[in-house]
């Protein structure tokens, strides 16, 4: 998912920096690829960060529980935070963009994928992730609690 997002960045980043060249747009079109390539950048870093932070679990079956446990801690939590670091910036610079290029109802229309992505998100969150979440501590808790043959 990580290295998607990366790759996502920086060529949406391209494609709209050459658009805009292209275009010769005002300088506040390049507000938008900035952001991208902002969180490219981001987006790398959290990548590599994440990485050093994984090396701690033991090589165990227990450890390999918690790595999969905290994998999807951090599933969970990038999801949550997604919303409000990632796609409410982008709609209202992409917002500010379609109004100031005289386009109202399409600025409408982008501001109303904020709420329908939020659900979107929450529901992926109780779908997915939690279940699975719920069925690695009880596998955890369950060896955990065993008795030692």
């Amino acid at each position: 998912v990580e290295w998607v997002m990366i790759g996502i960045n920086l060529l949406v980043g391209i494609f709209l920096t050459v658009d805009t060249l292209r275009d010769g747009g005002p300088l506040y079109a390049y507000a938008l690829p900035v952001l991208y390539f902002g969180y490219f950048a981001l987006a790398l870093y959290a990548q590599r960060a994440r990485k050093r932070a994984e090396v701690g679990f033991a090589p165990t079956l227990i450890g390999e529980l918690d790595k999969a446990l905290w994998q999807i801690n951090h599933l969970i939590r990038q999801a949550r935070r997604m919303i409000l670091w990632y796609l409410l910036p982008i709609v209202l610079v992409g917002s500010l963009i379609l109004w100031l290029n005289g386009k109202p109802l399409w600025t409408g229309a982008l501001l109303l994928l904020l709420p329908v992505t939020y659900l979107a998100s929450g529901w992926e969150i109780r779908k997915f992730y939690l279940p699975k979440k719920r069925s690695l501590e009880s596998l955890r808790e369950t060896i955990l609690t065993a008795p030692a043959s």
